[in-house]
């Protein structure tokens, strides 16, 4: 019986030792999953064993969106072509990695502390303060947009001025001069094409920048069938009228375009064949114009959002895609600085 409160002692430190081990093993696991720096940039300081350096950030290499699932809430696997053709990365031979999607620094909450949304993207850490691109009229007299559909029936434009606001480019009550319209919205001819808003935007005065879209309305007549080729006339007529076009405006004295071009149609197969074929070509059309153009794929920014950010037309950009679409938009041309 003397023995029994010394069997109770070492029972009871036992106890104590586990509970102790338990808890130092929690805050072990806090710690690392506190310190992975998933999507941390990594342009200077490297990454954690188990991350890669790829566009500028630390992630892993992925094939499905389960494999990204365990580094933050939301995260999916994110196809990295787009970014490659659009100059926002380097090629490294990964065809997809692991990113998390935004449109608000909320969005984000999943990283470690401060993150932020950049371009559609979470990113851990401060967000870097933005260059001041300088800009001597903030009349709005200088930038021309227009289009077709897409941004005449939706507030693309209402948003894309808001970002020039808060920036200083625009006064308050200034406007940029708008032209859109589905009439008037083909690449290719000269009526009913994207001609006949030049010309009208010509008639109100000169200006320097133009941001525009189109190519779209070519395609939904349906004329090169079900599968598509380059050399099909709608598709040729189409990048004609665009060269046309950049040439134009260079005579004119337009000193730079940001042309945006589509995400998928949603429920339109036969259109959106028609832009997997325009598009390469619009951006090489883009690359080779004889004036600055900066060319914008927009299919990075709507994927895995195109319930949201699309209309019950499958095509006109919904509220939230507008707006995502102009801070795309806007964030081109302050980094790459387009002035007017």
């Amino acid at each position: 019986m003397t023995d029994r409160p010394f069997r109770w002692l070492c029972l009871a430190l036992v106890s104590l030792l586990l509970a102790l081990a338990g808890c130092e093993g929690s805050a072990n696991v806090r710690e690392l999953g506190s310190e992975t720096h998933f999507l941390r940039s990594c342009a200077t300081t490297g990454c954690d064993d188990g991350f890669t350096c790829l566009c500028g950030v630390c992630t892993q290499g992925c094939f499905a969106n389960a494999s990204c699932s365990g580094l933050a809430e939301g995260a999916s696997c994110v196809p990295s072509a787009a970014r490659v053709a659009d100059g926002s990365c380097e090629d490294q031979g990964v065809t997809a990695f692991c990113d998390l999607t935004c449109e608000n620094d909320a969005d984000c909450a999943g990283l470690a502390e401060p993150a932020h949304c950049d371009a559609g993207f979470c990113r851990s850490g401060a967000a870097e303060p933005v260059p001041m691109c300088p800009r001597t009229d903030t009349s709005g007299a200088r930038v021309v947009v227009f289009g077709d559909a897409l941004i005449e029936l939706s507030p693309f434009t209402s948003h894309l001025e808001d970002l020039a606001r808060a920036e200083g480019s625009l006064a308050p009550g200034a406007n940029f001069r708008a032209y859109a319209t589905a009439l008037n919205s083909f690449l290719a001819g000269e009526s009913l094409s994207l001609a006949v808003q030049y010309e009208l935007a010509l008639e109100d005065g000169p200006f320097s920048v133009a941001v525009m879209n189109g190519g779209e309305t070519d395609m939904l007549q349906l004329s090169c069938g079900d599968a598509p080729e380059s050399s099909c006339s709608a598709v040729q007529n189409a990048i004609t009228g665009l060269n046309q076009l950049f040439s134009r405006m260079t005579a004119d004295g337009v000193s730079e375009v940001i042309y945006f071009f589509y995400a998928d149609p949603v429920n339109r197969p036969m259109v959106k064949a028609g832009l997997d074929v325009l598009r390469p070509l619009a951006e090489s059309a883009c690359e080779a114009a004889p004036l600055p153009c900066h060319f914008i794929d927009l299919r990075p920014v709507f994927q895995d959002h195109y319930d949201d950010y699309v209309g019950d037309d499958g095509l006109v950009f919904s509220e939230a895609g507008a707006r995502a679409s102009a801070d795309t938009v806007w964030t081109r041309m302050e980094n790459e600085c387009v002035s007017w």
